[in-house]
């Protein structure tokens, strides 16, 4: 099509502010297109070379990881193979106004006026649909006057997947061509009948190499999928900022078309899947291929990940790797150990006997001195007793006993926190083995330190409200049993057996320290604390100042009855004020993932840099942490205490 062998030097002059975009790294240098292994004694690698021609004489070639001789590269037009050439157009509305249009045609008449003898090109035009204006052909004057009866459509739309399909369909009616396409676009895909998805596949299938020209000055351009067709393909991609710098990247296409050389060696690879690694200019690609076989497109040359080149780098290996499976091996272990501890070990017989007159409240010990709770065994009792130490010279061993208490868990803080950060590890080794992705392990990790905590605060929280809530019917049941002539003592224990839990189960508390000898007033006022309720402290004070003062106790508990209930319709009213700010932190708290689940959906092309790129995991984590902490700053916002 063109004179090969244009000078890198020449290729700059041309660049014309056009970025080459092209995903696969190095493959705007060299780009491995096709190996025909039909011939083991002379199997073909296709590739395309953009550097100093001087630079073929010193290529080197590896098969399955051992050199080889090869051949000295043949440009690929003087082996007997011709190329097929689809121009794939965007005519719609912006091309027009733009100016992309009339440029691509004036590209277009020197691409047929340049191209060599034998080799085919066709044409096709996409819009509100897509249309083949002209099959393959070696007719020049045919293709310029089709060329010149393209004229774009102001209102169209842009069928590009339809565009890409109808191309490749083209190229298949040809198949002992080379097979090309040039996509020209500049905008997204608003009307086609055939998926991204689908496109690429056809593109795959009919080994295309695809050479895409974007556009961006609209600020329309889906950069992601031409990049994802490209990545499957096999090719390039060229960036222009405006229709009329599109010139350079049809030069820069047609310089690649022109080096396209052709080596063959001898392999002495077996049946099944094999790779080669081709060098040039200091420049290496690698591809596999089926012996037997021909292997075109990306996606069919793509290598071989071999056993322990994936992953983080600290699991590449070997040693890291083998700490890393025992710490798993061990967590799981412990983990194992404790289900089964938890199942079969039994107590002894006397404290069996006992058990049914205990009523060891939370954290306490049997009446044995043995600590009750989920750890029977010597070997984890002294694990929490390591635990409990640890917590407790750090501080934090007490709140971790207040909020168990306040959820109402029956557990010893000091259980709670090993076999939660046990389970911790359990699972953070778990994704990070599965996935191999240190990032992927480093979110895990987060989410489960921060899920503990965050779900005992919430159960802690709902407890304490709806303890805040029986308040007001406590008091009143209160009230009425001191008018009915009982003693406030017999007064609480009678409400303690009436009303439900979590109100009821601190009253039956309550009373089981005042007949054990406490003072009422102190194990009320305790509960208050452990509550962490201010309008119940409140009442204990009213009623440890009437008790103190004198007067009508029935009367007072029924005033501070009706002062709660008016308290927790204010805290209502401040609920349903606050609500649409509520909403609003939820909504945009949810907006961001629902919204990447969306576009993951639509176009997971476009999104997989996310989560396959190390720049797009950290960002990806970043913006989690960013999320998080925006969602709880605008909940701080709107949450008022009464």
């Amino acid at each position: 099509m063109v004179v090969a062998g244009i000078a890198p030097s020449a290729l700059a002059q041309t660049n014309g502010g056009v970025t080459d975009a092209t995903p696969q790294q190095s493959a705007n240098k060299l780009q491995i297109n096709k190996i025909d292994a039909t011939n083991s004694a002379a199997v073909a690698v296709n590739f395309t070379y953009n550097g100093a021609p001087a630079d073929l004489q010193k290529l080197t070639l590896r098969e399955n990881g051992s050199q080889v001789s090869a051949s000295a590269p043949q440009l690929l037009s003087s082996t007997g193979v011709h190329r097929a050439l689809v121009l794939a157009i965007d005519i719609s509305g912006s091309m027009v106004t733009n100016g992309g249009l009339e440029t691509a045609k004036k590209k277009m008449h020197e691409l047929v006026n340049g191209k060599s003898a034998g080799d085919q090109m066709g044409l096709v035009t996409f819009g509100f649909t897509a249309e083949v204006v002209q099959g393959l052909t070696d007719d020049a004057a045919t293709l310029n006057k089709k060329i010149d009866s393209i004229h774009g459509d102001p209102k169209a739309h842009t069928a590009m997947w339809d565009g890409v399909a109808s191309a490749t369909a083209t190229l298949a009616a040809a198949p002992s061509l080379q097979h090309n396409m040039i996509l020209v676009t500049d905008g997204s895909d608003d009307a086609s009948s055939t998926s991204a998805a689908a496109a690429r596949g056809d593109a795959v299938n009919t080994a295309t190499t695809v050479f895409a020209i974007g556009i961006t000055q609209q600020h329309q351009l889906d950069r992601g999928g031409l990049a994802a067709l490209v990545r499957a393909a096999g090719g390039r991609l060229f960036i222009a900022p405006q229709a009329t710098s599109i010139a350079a990247a049809f030069d820069q296409v047609a310089t690649a078309l022109g080096n396209q050389y052709v080596t063959t060696y001898a392999s002495n690879a077996k049946s099944g899947r094999n790779s080669i690694e081709l060098n040039v200019g200091g420049t290496t690609q690698r591809a596999s291929f089926t012996s037997g076989g021909v292997s075109a497109g990306a996606q069919n040359l793509k290598p071989q990940i071999l056993p322990g080149t994936s992953g983080p780098a600290f699991l590449r290996n070997t040693t890291a790797l083998f700490g890393g499976l025992l710490l798993f091996g061990i967590a799981l272990g412990v983990a194992v150990y404790v289900v089964v501890q938890l199942i079969v070990s039994k107590r002894s017989g006397l404290d069996a006997r006992l058990s049914h007159y205990a009523d060891t409240p939370t954290g306490g010990t049997a009446p044995d001195g043995e600590s009750q709770g989920l750890a029977q065994g010597a070997l984890l009792q002294r694990a929490v007793a390591l635990t409990e130490g640890f917590a407790k010279d750090r501080g934090f061993l007490e709140k971790v006993e207040d909020k168990l208490e306040l959820a109402d868990i029956p557990l010893r803080a000091a259980e709670v926190m090993l076999f939660y950060f046990v389970a911790v590890v359990v699972v953070t080794l778990l994704a990070l083995v599965l996935t191999q992705n240190i990032i992927v392990g480093l979110v895990v990790l987060a989410i489960c330190l921060l899920a503990g905590p965050a779900l005992l605060d919430q159960r802690a929280r709902q407890r304490q409200r709806k303890f805040t809530a029986q308040l007001p019917d406590m008091l009143n049941l209160l009230s009425g049993a001191l008018r009915a002539g009982f003693s406030l003592m017999q007064a609480v224990d009678a409400v303690s057996q009436e009303i439900e839990d979590p109100m009821g189960k601190e009253m039956r508390r309550v009373v089981t320290e005042a007949r054990l000898g406490r003072d009422l007033e102190e194990a009320l006022e305790d509960t208050a604390v452990r509550t962490g309720s201010a309008d119940f402290a409140w009442a204990v004070m009213a009623i440890r100042i009437q008790r103190e003062v004198g007067g009508n106790l029935a009367e007072l508990l029924m005033t501070v009855a009706e002062t709660m209930v008016q308290r927790e319709r204010l805290r209502r009213e401040v609920k349903s004020l606050t609500a649409e700010g509520r909403i609003s932190a939820i909504v945009l708290g949810l907006l961001p993932p629902a919204l990447a689940v969306a576009m993951y959906v639509i176009n997971p092309d476009y999104m997989r840099p996310l989560f396959h790129d190390f720049t797009g995991q950290l960002a990806l984590g970043l913006a989690i942490v960013m999320m998080i902490v925006g969602f709880l700053w605008m909940r701080q916002v709107v949450q008022i205490d009464v």
